[in-house]
């Protein structure tokens, strides 16, 4: 099959034919980009017109031609092929005696000119047949899947984000050390759905949506990256909803950039924002904050927006209110790219949208799980709202040659199968134990079924309908098996239950020691996550000080380090983290501790749950997921459940009516709500208790109040 990856390309009559012709050409396969590599001349970087990687190792390159006159083919046939034959001799593993491995070809398609006769190194054709003909000449190489894969990876400049990474030494194949780092080191490529959301550009709206660790954060920076060393003039902004994601967007998109354009990116141009922002220094701003500034708006911090519109929607709230008072609107921004958008409001996302110049070119990107809010992500008619009776964003699904404007990345190439999976049960609460507040353990479900096969899971048995029962598993073809052959499911994961959080503290301590002296693996490679960040000082800092004591270097990420850093730049240490600072970042052994926190809660348990998700999700090998007491007896138990049907996840699917009820009684809920449903259920229970001893008869209550009770009482039989 040949996949076709269309960028932002100079001449969009002859590529659409170019792709249409190449697509139902019998027997080719491969990689078709358009308007991509970005390759760099003394005076400037360009992208080529198109570039055809086919899997039998041949390399060809496309001069386009919209119109009738092809001009000085010859000339800029050449200058394509010295700047890629410069760009790919850079990869030493692509170069043998001098000579690339790979063969490259040119030849100048353009189809509003009259056939001609062509050179044999010049080739220009102007029909179909013709092109086929002519592809097929260069069609005799030899080729290797390996040397498809490492040309493919020199092109998507993802070898780049290897760099700088620190290396491990005294490596056995047969250590965690050394298994960490044949994982790392078959990570070369985007596959074709992360190359579709890196190069792919609409005039409009493009959705993003991924399951963790499918690679959505590296996809924007590249898509960042691309977008800049395309078009310099552009103002372009980056945002996202943690802060310590900041400096690794820095680090991916710094790193893009030079493979592109050898060259530092122009930071004047190209922004990297939190998405609220703060007054004071450049680099605390952020795109609500420049909006304010923009149109000249009153800005609001946290505590200011808190107090008019509560904790939970202050910054709804400022968005909000930003927006009712910009009549006029003062568009800045030329691209805008949001991650984690599952976490940031919708009034956020139409600020963002209003902020944009014509054709508002908006790209927002999210894991629906990985929410820790408790609220879903509206579909993009609902975000953006209506204008004269149509909706002003309405995703096409387009197919083919045409960009996407929606696109899945259905693959995780970070957490392996089985570790996935437990997140996911874990999450949705598929073999939580039944509670009579809703008749099921589930805690929460996806609206459409359909989601789960985009995420990567197909059904083993039963089907994904509503009231029927199903069993999901994750195949090779979403979770690739490099990424759990290392190592045992037994080993991949593993829940501990202690008696005491001094127990626990203990372990913990002694089973780092253990990965540093035995295992071989560096303190970055090391991860501890406190999924609740409320009680999460209290909970680490004796971790912290018995770390310490036997000589290891551990820091508490945000607050050891400023509140944009989570790994330590100037020295190796044991990153410990609350679940909200942790999104975004990895690391190859990941211990989630008190993992117990919340889990019998009657309110906000959908948010409880997706913390635990998050934390799990974090690992690239290996994970331990410690707890206290009963609590943590009763997760372990929901993980046996899970294992005793090897790693699948086999329920019944909940009615729309069933789902409605799961939002409603997990639902994140303010202070000032569980407040009010406290007094509530208080003057509930006074006034049973008044009935039952007699103080108060049932024909004392007002005949409406008593008929509207009884009512709503048979309602919720």
């Amino acid at each position: 099959m040949l996949n076709v990856t269309t960028g932002l390309g100079g001449s969009p009559v002859a590529s659409k034919k170019l792709a249409r012709i190449l697509r139902d050409t019998p027997g080719l396969t491969g990689q078709l980009y358009i308007g991509f590599p970005i390759v760099r001349s003394s005076e400037a970087a360009h992208p080529i017109d198109a570039l055809l990687l086919a899997r039998d190792g041949n390399l060809l390159l496309f001069d386009l031609v919209d119109g009738q006159d092809p001009g000085n083919y010859r000339q800029r046939q050449d200058d394509a092929y010295n700047r890629m034959e410069a760009r790919l001799k850079l990869h030493s593993s692509l170069v043998d005696k001098r000579q690339l491995r790979v063969t490259i070809n040119t030849i100048s398609y353009a189809p509003g000119c009259s056939p001609r006769a062509t050179e044999s190194d010049r080739v220009l054709v102007s029909s179909p047949d013709d092109l086929r003909t002519a592809i097929g000449k260069f069609n005799k190489n030899s080729g290797s899947d390996t040397l498809f894969r490492e040309v493919l990876s020199a092109l998507d400049g993802v070898t780049t984000i290897r760099l700088g990474r620190s290396e491990r030494n005294n490596c056995s194949a047969n250590t965690r050390c050394g298994k960490l780092t044949k994982i790392e080191n078959a990570l070369v490529t985007l596959d074709n759905d992360q190359r579709d959301g890196a190069i792919e550009t609409v005039d409009g709206v493009q959705r993003i949506r991924g399951l963790a660790g499918s690679g959505k954060t590296v996809v924007l920076a590249r898509k960042a990256a691309y977008l800049h060393v395309l078009h310099p003039d552009w103002n372009i902004g980056v945002t996202f909803h943690t802060r310590s994601l900041k400096s690794q967007f820095r680090r991916l998109i710094k790193r893009f950039v030079f493979e592109d354009a050898q060259a530092e990116p122009n930071w004047n141009s190209l922004h990297i924002l939190n998405a609220w922002g703060a007054r004071g220094a450049m680099d605390q701003t952020g795109v609500y904050h420049k909006f304010c500034e923009q149109h000249n708006l009153e800005f609001m911090n946290f505590g200011e927006a808190s107090r008019l519109y509560g904790r939970d929607e202050a910054f709804a709230g400022a968005c909000q209110r930003a927006l009712e008072k910009s009549r006029k609107p003062k568009p800045f921004y030329d691209v805008l790219l949001i991650d984690e958008a599952q976490d940031l409001p919708a009034a956020f996302l139409r600020l963002c949208h209003r902020f944009l110049k014509s054709p508002r070119r908006l790209v927002y990107c999210y894991d629906e799980l990985q929410n820790l809010t408790g609220t879903s992500v509206p579909p993009p008619e609902d975000i953006f709202g209506q204008r004269n009776g149509s909706p002003r964003v309405q995703l096409s699904k387009t197919t083919g040659t045409t960009p996407k404007d929606d696109i899945i990345l259905p693959k995780c190439y970070r957490t392996p199968g089985p570790v996935l999976a437990t997140a996911h049960a874990l999450g949705f609460g598929i073999y939580r134990r039944s509670c009579g507040d809703s008749g099921t353990g589930l805690v929460q479900m996806f609206d459409h079924p359909e989601l789960w096969q985009d995420i990567g899971y197909e059904v083993f048995s039963g089907a994904l309908e509503p009231r029927s029962q199903v069993e999901l598993a994750r195949t090779p073809s979403s979770s690739p098996t490099f990424l759990q052959k290392h190592s045992s499911p037994d080993d991949l994961i593993q829940f501990k239950a202690f008696a005491t959080a001094k127990e626990q503290r203990k372990w913990l301590v002694k089973a780092i020691q253990d990965n540093l002296e035995h295992d071989r693996l560096l303190p970055s490679d090391l991860m501890v996550i406190h999924p609740d960040p409320v009680s999460l000082r209290g909970a680490v800092g004796s971790i912290q000080q018995e770390l310490y004591d036997r000589d290891i270097p551990a820091h508490l990420a945000g607050v050891d380090t400023d509140a944009d850093t989570f790994l330590r730049q100037d020295q190796q240490s044991v990153t410990i983290t609350s679940v909200h600072r942790a999104k975004g970042n990895e690391a190859g052994m990941v211990y989630v501790i008190n993992a117990h926190e919340g889990l019998f809660a009657k309110r906000n348990l959908a948010s409880i749950r997706n913390r635990l998700f998050t934390a799990i999700t974090r690992t690239k090998a290996w994970v331990r997921v410690l707890g206290v007491g009963e609590q943590m007896e009763a997760l372990y138990q929901e993980f046996s459940e899970l294992k005793g049907h090897d790693f699948r996840l086999s329920f019944r699917y909940p009615s729309e009516e069933e789902r409605h009820h799961l939002r409603s009684i997990h639902r994140d809920m303010s202070r000032e709500e569980e407040a009010m449903l406290e007094r509530g259920n208080q003057a509930m229970a006074g006034l049973l208790g008044d009935l039952e001893s007699g103080a108060m008869d049932a024909g004392d209550l007002n005949p409406d109040t008593r008929t509207k009770l009884i009512e709503l009482l048979q309602q919720m039989q």
